[in-house]
């Protein structure tokens, strides 16, 4: 079991190409993955540069309002 639950919601191709790990779900199929996010107790969200990562953070937020969820400040692109 993890502390946390890390995901990608980049596409495909940009987490293949580079990654930190944790599940990708694009932003773009957030709302068809939600199950996922059930009973995390925190979820950590990131993409390139903060700006996806971002806006998943309000789908997940207004879906899931006593989870906690971060944004990985400045995304891949600052972890590197």
């Amino acid at each position: 079991e993890y502390p946390f639950l890390l995901v990608d919601v980049r596409t495909e191709k940009e987490h293949v190409t580079q990654n930190i790990g944790g599940v990708n779900i694009p932003f773009n199929q957030l709302d068809k993955n939600l199950k996922l996010f059930e009973g995390a107790a925190e979820v950590v969200v990131y993409c390139h540069s903060g700006f996806r990562s971002g806006k998943a953070l309000e789908v997940l937020k207004e879906k899931f309002p006593n989870q906690k969820f971060y944004n990985l400040k400045g995304g891949i692109e600052e972890w590197y």
